[in-house]
């Protein structure tokens, strides 16, 4: 028995051991690794190199960048921080990355989670107000973007309403969408947007109501804004692209006045309620004469004449109309054709809605010749008819007809034709005369009468006995079918 005893202690000894050389054995194996990783190529880089690899990935805004501030100032409801979370993930692989990565300012110019914000399925907080302050001192000195939506009524924590006022000052893009923020910034409080290029602001209550704080005024980079039914002091005459929704809270006199100051506009597009007023003095039509892109959309109210009479803009390229109500167009059409008159550069015109009329499509018509690209939506029924399709129409044998109307116009998209209107002869018509290869046997040059590009008519569906019935009959579709296979984009449907 005693043998025994001692043959079994004898084991254990040699278990220890082995556990003992066990565990230098993994110690050992960590060494190695590590001495590996040492060695890794990426562990080779030049902080400089890495530095760039991670701006690279991040993908940080930029100022500089004009994708990232239309993005960041007209999606102001989309919340998405992958950028942020891709900051952080990379600062936190290991010392050096965090080294480096920390001394890299740019991969911290990003939005940060501001807003209130789930944490747990039913529970919503703050973003810690310390923790805000690190990643804005992270990014520090460079022009930040600054969002911050609230769409709940609880109250925000007042330290994080500072490190945000705070930080106003190094704003480049600031996206606002809460009347607790703005009124920290009103009075002695009011910051000194020296970096401010673009601004989004939108109201949660009527537009009036929003604090009236100046720090816009002080503004001297800002050439974008975004206003929906937010009335603030902004520095109209340095605009350079607007878009303005203004449906209540301010009368379309006070709204179109402040249009009027913005002489430096490229692009504007703009919402409102029309005219209850019909004696509206504007004077002299005011010139935008560096706008280019016009969007214009009207609801409720009587009158859109003085929209009309108070612009001239002869830089205009493209304009969208959108009106939903019905208006007198008669009583429209004498300030309709002078604006038109007024932008000879006219190419692309888009109409939607609009309760026109063949007269006033004719007078826009006539005073767009350099047109090349015309949409009408929801107002071909009435407004497109035989006579209007025949203005259209290039006839070069017959010299008293002379030369169609928008001779430069290529691209031609109408919806919902009224088959009683427009007759199929008078539509392949004006298909056929200015088709390439019938311009090329008139030996029409380029120059006077362009050829189609593309074609897009849709009929109505009513008064149909089917829905797949053909609007058109069939030897107007053979010859649809046969300019399609000879190269032209059309559609009859």
């Amino acid at each position: 028995m005693e043998l025994l005893a001692v043959a079994r202690e004898h084991l254990a000894e040699l278990d220890a051991q082995i556990r003992d050389t066990e565990r230098r054995r993994a110690r050992t194996a960590q060494v190695i690794a590590s001495l590996a990783t040492l060695g890794a190529p990426v562990q080779k880089l030049p902080a400089e190199l890495l530095s760039q690899i991670f701006i690279e990935a991040v993908a940080p805004w930029s100022p500089s960048f004009d994708a990232a501030i239309n993005k960041a100032i007209r999606r102001r409801n989309e919340h998405d921080y992958t950028q942020f979370f891709c900051a952080r993930r990379l600062s936190h692989v290991c010392a050096a990355w965090r080294t480096t990565a920390l001394r890299t300012p740019q991969m911290w110019c990003v939005p940060l989670p501001l807003c209130k914000m789930p944490v747990k399925l039913d529970v919503e907080e703050w973003a810690d107000p310390d923790l805000t302050a690190i990643f804005f001192e992270r990014s520090r000195p460079l022009p930040i973007p600054l969002r911050f939506c609230d769409y709940g009524n609880s109250k925000l924590p007042a330290l994080l309403r500072k490190r945000i006022v705070d930080a106003t000052s190094r704003a480049a893009v600031l996206v606002i969408q809460s009347e607790e923020l703005l009124s920290a910034m009103v009075g002695d409080q009011c910051p000194f947007l020296g970096e401010l290029r673009a601004v989004s602001i939108g109201s949660l209550g009527e537009p009036r109501t929003l604090p009236q704080t100046p720090a816009l005024l002080t503004a001297t980079k800002l050439t974008r804004v975004v206003l929906d039914h937010a009335w603030l002091p902004i520095p109209w005459t340095q605009l350079r692209e607007l878009t303005l929704t203004m449906w209540y809270g301010i009368s379309a006199s006070e709204c179109f006045a402040a249009i009027r100051q913005c002489v430096q506009l490229l692009m504007l597009d703009l919402h409102m309620a029309a005219w209850w007023d019909d004696v509206v003095t504007n004077g002299e039509p005011q010139a935008l004469p560096c706008l280019t892109h016009l969007t214009f959309a009207v609801e409720s109210g009587i009158h859109i004449h003085p929209f009309f009479d108070g612009l001239a803009l002869p830089a205009l390229v493209e304009f969208t109309l959108q009106i939903t109500g019905e208006y007198e167009w008669s009583d429209n059409g004498a300030a309709i054709a002078s604006f038109f008159g007024r932008s000879p550069k006219l190419e692309i015109l888009s109409i939607y809605d609009c309760e026109l009329g063949p007269h006033e499509l004719q007078t826009m018509l006539h005073h767009t010749p350099m047109l090349q690209e015309l949409e009408l939506q929801g107002c071909s029924r009435n407004a497109v008819v035989d006579t209007v399709i025949e203005r259209l129409t290039y006839f070069p044998a017959d010299s008293n007809r002379g030369i169609p109307l928008a001779p430069l116009l290529h691209s031609l998209h109408l919806d919902d034709l009224w088959s009683e209107n427009v007759h199929d002869a008078t539509l392949q018509a004006m298909v056929e005369s200015r088709y390439t290869a019938n311009l090329d046997s008139s030996h029409t040059p380029a120059t006077v009468v362009v050829p189609w590009k593309k074609l897009y008519f849709k009929y109505s569906k009513e008064g149909r006995e089917s829905d797949d019935d053909d609007p058109i009959g069939s030897a107007f579709r053979v010859r649809v079918v046969q300019l399609k296979h000879q190269g032209l984009d059309i559609v009859v449907c």
